[in-house]
C-alpha cells in the first residue's frame, strides 16, 4: 500500500499544480509576496497550463455502495466538491453542522470513483 501511495504523489503534484495555475487570480492575492507563484518555473507553469484541471462535475446520483439510506441533496454536492479537489489533487475538508453526513462523504471519496 505504501508504495501505491508513493507513486501516486509525482502524479497527484501535477494534478495539483494544475489547478492552483489554472486558479491563480484567486488564489495568488491571498499568499504573501513569496509564494507556490513565484517559486514556478517558466516550464512549470508551461506543463500546468498543457496538463488542465478537472472541472466541477456535480454528483446527482448517489453511489451504489449506498444501500441502505438515501442521500439528501446537499450530501451529493458535498461529495461532488470532495471528489473534485481530490481529482486535482487538492485536500479540502466539509465544514456543517453535526449529523449530516460528512462521515460518508469522505469515505465515500476514497472508497469509489464518484
Amino acid at each position: 500500500m505504501n508504495n501505491l501511495v508513493r507513486k501516486s504523489i509525482p502524479q497527484t503534484i501535477k494534478k495539483r499544480q494544475a489547478f492552483l495555475i489554472h486558479h491563480e487570480k484567486l488564489v495568488k492575492p491571498l499568499l504573501p509576496t513569496s509564494n507556490f507563484y513565484t517559486k514556478l518555473s517558466k516550464d512549470d507553469v508551461a506543463e500546468g497550463v498543457s496538463n488542465g484541471f478537472i472541472p466541477f462535475k456535480e454528483i446527482t446520483q448517489q453511489p451504489s455502495l449506498i444501500k441502505n439510506g438515501q442521500m439528501k441533496q446537499y450530501q451529493l454536492h458535498g461529495l461532488s466538491f470532495l471528489s473534485w479537489l481530490h481529482d486535482n489533487g487538492i485536500g479540502g475538508i466539509l465544514g456543517d453542522e453535526m449529523g449530516l453526513g460528512k462521515t460518508l462523504q469522505t469515505y465515500l471519496v476514497f472508497v469509489c470513483n464518484c
